[in-house]
């Protein structure tokens, strides 16, 4: 809101009408991080809100709707905390949109990349067995990814859903020296 800044002298006399000026304080947030993988905790910090500010936080692609709407309360100096876990998206750039928590109303955006990850189940075993490997965070509908061990293809072909997310099954191999 709004502040005034004061120019006094050290009996705090008033000095006259020019010596008072008005300070705006703006919303502002702080997002760490500011890229990550599908199931990424960001810490939102919020500054310079009302007490008792009823805040939301939504993320979006576009004007895509990607996540459901969090809500926080600003303390008595107006700060407030959340962690955000990202969804199953696509890769690419995110808006965190910050507003009063039941409006439309967007104050301050925040960016946020989406990257993508793998991980493959289990993560240790024996030649022969069967390892799921599960993709995220590619682009939506994504095409012809191929799951390699060590430089050779062992799936090709694979198709990444709406979410940019995969799964495929692969079998680890017999090595000759």
């Amino acid at each position: 809101g709004i502040h005034k800044v004061y120019l006094t002298n050290s009996f705090y006399d008033d000095l006259g009408p020019n010596t008072v000026a008005e300070f705006v304080v703006n919303p502002s947030v702080k997002i760490d991080p500011a890229e990550g993988t599908v199931g990424t905790e960001v810490t939102l910090n919020g500054y310079g809100f009302d007490n008792a500010q009823a805040v939301g936080v939504t993320l979006f692609q576009g004007e895509v709707k990607k996540g459901e709407k969090k809500t926080a309360t600003a303390n008595a100096v107006g700060s407030w905390t959340m962690t955000y876990t990202v969804p199953a998206t696509p890769a690419g750039g995110y808006t965190f949109e910050v507003g009063p928590a039941n409006t439309d109303e967007i104050w301050v955006i925040k960016y946020f990349k989406v990257t993508p990850k793998i991980t493959a189940t289990p993560s240790s075993g024996t030649v022969g067995q069967t390892i799921r490997v599960n993709g995220t965070g590619f682009a939506s509908e994504e095409e012809d990814i191929e799951v390699t061990f060590d430089g050779e293809v062992r799936k090709e072909n694979i198709t990444a859903d709406e979410d940019g997310s995969w799964t495929a099954d692969i079998i680890v191999p017999i090595r000759t020296c």
